[in-house]
């Protein structure tokens, strides 16, 4: 199998370490892979060359959490996320192919600012949403999560935002995003996404996938929660901002 070009030592040291980074995020909190993933592979490569790489990825980080979490996922909430985020995640997949790069990094990244502060600042909701806020929040996560591979801020805020405890909220957020992935993967895959450069990069980062999903796991059993979603929401914000500066 032919190495890409850009998968040089440097290249993949960066990218092994932010996959770490980002699979250990998922698997403590539930969500935050795509958040940090995407905008630093987006240094190394354009984006739509980074995203496929993500969604396998994730997909690979989503699926090994199943078995821990499925107990626990609150599955009123997702049968009411849902149906919003399956509708409109090929609408957005279908609209990367049209997006002009370079505009397209900026939104990503602004949006992770967004939502890093929103959660920094202690965002909350006084109950949780109805059905109408919810279907909206599955859709808006689900028109992100096929245009960028990052479904998480809508349903990041429904879940963080509202009453909950943190093992409900982790399996939920990880329930609702492998769907969501499930259905993004299949539609690119049907568009021809997952070239030679996308395959052998996800395969080389797999050992850190798998690393990063362990360490996080054992965290969440162990580590406070509160301090680490300080952590996560520092490193988005960063993230984001990293992202944007690049641009320009």
């Amino acid at each position: 199998m032919p190495i890409p070009d850009d998968l040089t030592v440097a290249a993949y040291g960066f990218a092994f370490v932010l996959i770490l980074a980002a699979s250990f995020l998922r698997a403590f909190t539930g969500f935050g892979f795509a958040l940090l993933a995407v905008p630093g592979l987006m240094l190394l490569m354009p984006p739509v060359a980074a995203v496929p790489i993500a969604m396998l990825l994730q997909l690979g980080a989503a699926a090994a959490m199943v078995p821990s979490t499925r107990k626990e996922m609150d599955w009123r909430s997702l049968r009411l996320l849902l149906p919003g985020g399956l509708l409109l995640t090929p609408v957005g997949a279908l609209t990367l192919a049209i997006v002009d790069p370079t505009l397209l990094k900026l939104a990503i990244c602004a949006i992770v600012m967004v939502i890093a502060l929103a959660l920094w600042r202690g965002f909350r909701l006084k109950k949780a949403p109805g059905p109408v806020g919810s279907f909206l929040a599955g859709a808006s996560a689900g028109f992100l999560g096929g245009l960028a591979a990052i479904p998480g801020p809508p349903v990041i805020l429904f879940y963080l935002s509202a009453p909950g405890n943190h093992a409900s909220t982790r399996a939920s957020l990880n329930g609702f995003f492998l769907i969501l992935n499930i259905l993004a993967v299949g539609t690119l895959a049907l568009k021809g996404a997952f070239d030679l450069h996308a395959i052998v990069w996800a395969a080389t980062l797999g050992p850190a996938m798998l690393l990063g999903s362990w360490l996080g796991s054992a965290g969440f059993r162990r580590a406070d929660p509160a301090l680490f979603r300080t952590v996560a929401v520092g490193l988005l914000f960063v993230t984001g901002a990293a992202g944007i500066a690049s641009s320009f």
